[in-house]
Formats: C-alpha cells, sequence, structure tokens
C-alpha cells in the first residue's frame, strides 16, 4: 500500500473496504439494464420483406441496429468498470493483507468486502452468530487503523 492509501484508509477504514462493493452493485444494475433492453428487443418482431438484388434495409431494420448498437456500448461501460472492481479489489485485498493480522479478521474481511457476503451469509460461512461477526468486524477495522498508523509514523 502506498502512504497515501494507508492515510485514506486512516481516514475511512470501512469506506475504503467498502469501495469494491459500490462498484459491483453499479455493475450489477447496469447487467440487470442490459437483460431488460435485450427481452426487450427479442419481444418486437420486424416483418420479413421480399428482397430482390441487394439487401434493402427498412427503417425497422436501423432501429433495430441502433438500439443493438447501443447495448453493446452498455456492455463495453459494464467490462471496463469490471476491470476497475478488479484493480480495487487488488487494493482491498492488499489492505488485509498488510494491516489485518488474525486470520479471523481476515476471513471476515475477505468474505464481507471481496466476496460481498452480508453479515449473516458470512456469519453462516464462518459458522459463528450474526452479531459475533459484526462485533469482530469492528474489531478487525480499529486493529486494522491502529497498524495502518504505526506504519504512517
Amino acid at each position: 500500500m502506498t502512504h497515501k492509501q494507508l492515510k485514506e484508509f486512516i481516514e475511512d477504514p470501512k469506506a475504503y473496504m467498502s469501495q469494491g462493493q459500490y462498484g459491483r452493485r453499479l455493475i450489477e444494475s447496469k447487467r440487470e439494464r442490459i437483460r431488460n433492453w435485450r427481452r426487450l428487443i427479442e419481444s418486437v418482431t420486424i416483418p420479413m420483406k421480399e428482397k430482390t438484388g441487394a439487401a434493402k434495409f427498412g427503417q425497422k431494420d436501423r432501429l433495430l441496429e441502433n438500439v443493438v448498437g447501443e447495448i453493446d456500448e452498455l456492455e463495453r461501460e459494464v467490462l471496463a468498470e469490471i476491470a476497475e472492481c478488479i484493480a480495487t479489489e487488488r487494493i482491498v485485498k492488499a489492505a488485509i493483507d498488510l494491516l489485518a493480522r488474525s486470520e479471523k479478521h481476515k476471513s471476515i474481511l475477505e468474505l464481507r468486502y471481496l466476496h460481498g457476503y452480508n453479515w449473516r451469509e458470512v456469519a453462516d460461512k464462518l459458522h459463528y452468530g450474526e452479531d459475533w461477526i459484526c462485533r469482530q468486524h469492528g474489531a478487525a477495522l480499529a486493529a486494522m487503523k491502529r497498524h495502518a498508523v504505526e506504519l504512517t509514523v
């Protein structure tokens, strides 16, 4: 982690660790939009016309091409955001590896921030109660913050 990243972590550990989750939600939202647009396109029928000689495209054909092009653009945006999420997750993973000293804390943090599980799912995966997991999460962030402060001095 860079000195700047350590300072960002110290400022707000939870926000720093959550930065990848926001990207995942945005990506899922766009993926849902793409699915909805595809369903709408599939519901539209373009009547087949007798074509003589060279292919002739009608207004509906051009409209369909434009809509498909827009969906392709949205898919390219999603791919770019996935690449950003991967880079962000690497940063979060580096913070966990560097700052979390307990394997128990690392497990909680990775399940929450890298896998995107909610608190109940984290608790189920680790076979503990949800309240205990939440307390350990707070303890993990506090310990990581103390360690980050030590590294910046």
